[in-house]
This record gives C-alpha cells, structure tokens and sequence, in this order.
C-alpha cells in the first residue's frame, strides 16, 4: 500500500500557530491555562498517532484479502 498523507505541512503549521495563540492569550490575560492547553494538544496528537494505527492494521489486511478474492 501507498503512503497517503492527508493532512499538508502547511495545515500542520497552521494548527500549531492556533494552538500557539492560545497559549500566547491566555499568558497575557493570567489566565494560568497554558501546561492545559499544551497537555491537551499533545494528548490528542496521541491519540489520533494511536487510532491512525489502529485502523491501519485493521484496514490493510481486509483490503488485501478482498483483493486477493476479487482477483482470484
């Protein structure tokens, strides 16, 4: 199988300029959320790195068996 990469460089870049901001905004207010707001994006980093992998090695097996039936 190919590798597909859905997301670009740039859209990557894009949300961790967001996630930056949000950081930067609530330093500057006292708002104290910052190690939240940063746990928080590296948590569902994991977790979609983890569910990617997942379906990956659920997918990939039955799309190459029902390939194999449909060419047999």
């Amino acid at each position: 199988m190919g590798s597909f990469n859905a997301l670009s460089n740039e859209s990557l870049l894009m949300a961790t300029v967001l996630i930056a901001m949000a950081v930067i905004v609530s330093y500057q207010q006292k708002i104290r959320l910052e190690l939240e707001i940063l746990h928080s994006a590296l948590r569902a980093v994991v977790q979609l790195v983890v569910v990617g992998y997942v379906l990956h090695f659920i997918l990939v097996p039955t799309i190459l068996c029902l390939l194999v039936v449909y060419c047999w």
